[in-house]
């Protein structure tokens, strides 16, 4: 039974990954509840306690999983919605949630361009680009033996060079490697990301997912690793280093904990 649903996974278009994902949910599911036993009522009892054991992106995951199976059943049993926030929603993320939540959910929600957008995500996420620098940037503008690229900033129509990860070279090699270009190095404009946030948001209850978090998480990231204003600034794009204090919210107290670290070690 599950060998056949994983294979209708991939059939359907989902990766290798997700369908295993899937399948592990479901091999829990079913030690707890038999296939004959599925119903609305076991099913919502299962995942009332769940939801106490794990993030709210993971019990989403849950959720994906069931549908996805319940759909391979042929079975009409409604499912609760995705789990959606209470709190305020933070304006940042560090990399162990980057990394443990926002990539897997995402292998989970996209199916053929998976590649480009964990692409997309990663270059957003270790590079601190402006959403708007996409458009211009062509594959002759990376330099993936130095892990920089050449973007031309908008507004001021100046150029600066932008820097990413081994990680993140790994991940565009990936998805050059997948696709041509043809419009621009990711084939997409900023418009059409902006509006991929905007349906992937609800999978995301822990974080307000939009195009500039990424650069404002980028940036605290920078903070959070010891690096000095001025250099944030100057990795930021930003021409007046105020311009990077007001950009993350810096108070007194904040400047006060960065001048600590580094001095009163």
């Amino acid at each position: 039974m599950l060998s056949k649903f994983k294979d209708y996974l991939l059939i359907n278009g989902n990766s290798f990954n997700t369908a295993q994902n899937y399948v592990q949910r479901i091999e829990k599911l079913l030690r707890e509840i038999s296939i004959d036993n599925l119903s609305e009522d076991t099913i919502n009892n299962y995942l009332r306690i769940l939801q106490q054991k794990v993030s709210p992106s993971t019990f989403n995951g849950y959720i994906f999983a069931f549908k996805a199976f319940l759909i391979f059943l042929k079975k009409d049993i409604i499912l609760p919605k995705v789990s959606r926030p209470i709190q305020t929603l933070p304006e940042s993320f560090d990399e162990k949630y980057f990394e443990e939540e926002i990539i897997p959910t995402l292998e989970q929600i996209t199916k053929t361009d998976f590649l480009k957008f964990r692409a997309i995500f990663y270059f957003l996420f270790y590079s601190g680009i402006r959403i708007g620098e996409i458009n211009k940037i062509k594959r002759d503008d990376f330099d993936l033996k130095l892990n920089r690229v050449k973007v031309l900033m908008p507004k001021t129509k100046r150029e600066r060079i932008v820097f990413f990860t081994d990680k993140t070279n790994e991940h565009i090699k990936e998805y050059f490697d997948s696709e041509p270009e043809e419009i621009n190095a990711f084939n997409i404009t900023s418009n059409s990301i902006k509006q991929r946030m905007k349906e992937y948001k609800q999978y995301f209850p822990n974080i307000n997912l939009h195009c500039h978090l990424f650069r404002h998480a980028f940036a605290m990231n920078l903070l959070k690793k010891g690096i000095d204003l001025f250099s944030v600034s100057q990795l930021l794009g930003h021409k007046d280093i105020k311009t990077t204090t007001r950009y993350l919210g810096l108070t007194v107290d904040n400047l006060q904990e960065i001048y600590n670290k580094k001095m009163n070690k």
